[in-house]
């Protein structure tokens, strides 16, 4: 599939390719808030793998598009895990970017950082145990949503994660 034609597959669906978006919603008790999502498609080349026209080459030029991220968005949405979130293949070696965990942990620091892409590292029963770190409650909390298994059969149902971002400063 061709980026550009992910629209027709979702037409009510916004696209975040390398953008934000801000959503007013209203928490259970009724407050109003704004949210940010920012989403990015790109990954690490796997050796061996075909070219896929999101796949960069981990170093300079994927550091650059983690870069553009911006600091203090809600929520991170990557096709990419970060290395060492969930990331193991069916091997267990850890497939995920490094210079994107770099970015998460050390400036974004987002309250959600949801992607997919390693199957294997599926994590909807252990969501408690993402915090990191577990003491802090601004902690970032990582999920692999991935719904495929290897063989690109959609076998699990999504993640349904809770978040509760901080109530804006007066």
């Amino acid at each position: 599939v061709v980026l550009s034609e992910l629209a027709s597959f979702f037409p009510s669906a916004k696209y975040l390719q390398d953008e934000t978006a801000v959503f007013r919603v209203r928490d259970s008790c009724g407050t109003e808030r704004e949210l940010s999502i920012h989403g990015s498609p790109w990954q690490p080349q796997w050796q061996g793998d075909p070219e896929f026209a999101t796949y960069v080459a981990e170093g300079p030029a994927l550091e650059a598009w983690w870069a553009r991220v911006p600091a203090g968005v809600d929520i991170l949405a990557t096709h990419s895990p970060p290395r060492d979130r969930f990331d193991r293949d069916p091997s267990g070696t850890p497939v995920g970017s490094t210079s994107l965990i770099g970015e998460v942990q050390s400036r974004v620091k987002p309250l959600l950082h949801c992607f997919g892409h390693v199957h294997a590292g599926r994590t909807a029963d252990m969501l408690e145990s993402q915090r990191s770190p577990a003491t802090s409650p601004a902690a970032t909390l990582f999920v692999n949503g991935a719904i495929c298994n290897d063989d690109l059969v959609a076998v699990w149902d999504p993640v349904l994660v809770d978040i509760r971002p901080p109530l804006p400063s007066t």
